[in-house]
This record gives structure tokens, sequence and C-alpha cells, in this order.
């Protein structure tokens, strides 16, 4: 984090090389199970990026998408679904349709899609008094 304040200080928070250390340090962290703190940082690195490369770019794309997956991996698939929707977004704007990063993104989507439509499918069984079609119990 020193390391950082300092690029920030020296360069500008808006610099390549500040930007670049923060997405190196953030991916540094995911690994190491520091997911929130890694969202936090990329967060607020967003409105540099967007200043730096635009709001059309691949690096945006690519902090959507890593903000994304750790909302996934946090189990926030609502706020998941929005980030990676625009990173998605700007991918096919970038690439097309078919490339493989948009692609990819896609894929994350369904998956996250079926994860949401499977858990809402277990919690509406799982309210109190609401018979289980699983176990049902024939009365005689």
């Amino acid at each position: 984090m020193k390391s950082i304040t300092a690029y920030q200080t020296t360069l500008g928070p808006d610099d390549y090389e500040t930007l670049t250390t923060v997405e190196e340090f953030c991916k540094w962290l995911v690994q190491n199970g520091e997911k929130q703190e890694a969202y936090r940082l990329l967060k607020a690195s967003l409105r540099s990026q967007v200043i730096s490369y635009g709001d059309c770019s691949e690096k945006v794309a690519e902090t959507f998408y890593n903000m994304g997956k750790i909302c996934f991996a946090k189990g926030e698939l609502r706020k998941a679904g929005q980030l990676l929707r625009k990173c998605l977004m700007i991918q096919i704007l970038m690439y097309g349709d078919e490339h493989s990063k948009s692609r990819d993104t896609k894929n994350l989507l369904t998956l996250m899609q079926r994860a949401s439509n499977s858990s809402s499918r277990w919690r509406r069984e799982d309210i109190p008094g609401r018979r289980h079609s699983l176990c049902k119990i024939s009365e005689a």
C-alpha cells in the first residue's frame, strides 16, 4: 500500500505505471484471499482508468471483469452481473461478439445466471409450511 501511495503521489493517480501497479497488486491480493481489499482498490482506480484510457478501453473492461469475478466469488450475484454486463458491452464494442474474451464473459454470465436460478429455486422450496415435491409423504 505504501508503494501504491508513493506512485500516486509521485506520478499521479492517472499515470500508466500507477494504474499497472494497482492492477498487479490487486491480482496478488485476490490470490491471497484479500478480495474485499482488491475490490476496493479496483473500484478506486476505475475513474483514473477511464480518464487515462477512455470509457471503452481494454483496461476498463478488464477492471469490470475482475470486480465482477470478485463479487461472484463473494456470492454477490446481482452486483457481479451488473459489472460483468458492463465489461461485456465494452468487449463487444472493442472485439466483437465472437472474440474469446467476449465469449468468456458471456459464459461467466450464463454460469452466474444458472447459479442464481438454482439458489432462488432452493430458497422457494425451503419456505416453512411449503410442501416439498422431493419429500412427499403419502397420507393413507
